[in-house]
């Protein structure tokens, strides 16, 4: 579980580092639009390849509560709840982290 919520951590930090600073990249240096849909798309990348090996690569809460919905995240409905909380704690402290750095 610990192996999970660190993968979610890093790679929530991994989107919300790289995805934000090409989004205030571009309204400061004013590169163009396509710079920044890419640069961010690039982030999206990294953040699930960064965690996918280990927890599926989510990611973001609204994935979470999609797996969680279809009952993906355990075999038992206390099983998936609990995974559901270790997942969106892990990706809110992940991007709560990116805004102290």
């Amino acid at each position: 579980m610990i192996r999970i919520c660190l993968a979610e951590f890093f790679g929530t930090f991994i989107l919300c580092l790289v995805g934000n600073g090409a989004v205030h990249e571009g309204a400061y240096k004013e590169t163009g639009i396509f710079a920044v849909c890419f640069a961010y798309g690039l982030a999206v990348a990294f953040g699930i390849y960064a965690s996918a090996g280990v927890s599926g690569g989510h990611v973001n809460p609204a994935v979470t509560i999609a797996m969680a919905t279809l009952g993906r995240l355990g075999k038992t409905a206390g099983e998936n709840a609990l995974m559901f909380a270790l997942y969106s704690i892990s990706q809110i402290l992940g991007a709560f982290l990116r805004y102290s750095v």
